[in-house]
């Protein structure tokens, strides 16, 4: 049986608190994922998907560095992308970035090519 995930805004702020908690290097692991998608990634445009978007700290963390990559973030939660928008309007990130309510089967085959994911 597969259970319901959901978030309502006091479980997503708690998200993004205790994964800080739990996980001590968990800012470090985007610079490191940054570094290894910089080192691999060429060219003028780049996409990246963002799967498990939640509360938008890779898109943070990346896009205001990379101005040359697009990301798309995919996330089952309404309350953790409400969190994403807010970091996207926050780096001014709007032009470069597309959220998606739902899990990697919701992207649009039309869109389903990127450069990297995570």
């Amino acid at each position: 049986m597969k259970e319901e995930l959901t978030f309502n805004a006091e479980k997503a702020k708690a998200y993004e608190t205790n994964a800080r908690i739990s996980i001590p290097t968990y800012d470090v692991l985007f610079a490191m994922i940054q570094s290894y998608f910089r080192s691999q990634l060429d060219g003028e445009m780049q996409s990246v998907l963002v799967v498990g978007a939640g509360g938008g700290n890779e898109i943070a963390a990346w896009g205001p560095s990379n101005p040359t990559w697009t990301l798309t973030g995919v996330d089952i939660s309404e309350e953790m992308l409400g969190m994403t928008s807010a970091k996207i309007d926050q780096h001014g990130l709007e032009q470069r970035v597309k959220l998606i309510l739902g899990t990697i089967d919701d992207v649009p085959q039309s869109e389903a090519k990127f450069d990297a994911a995570s």
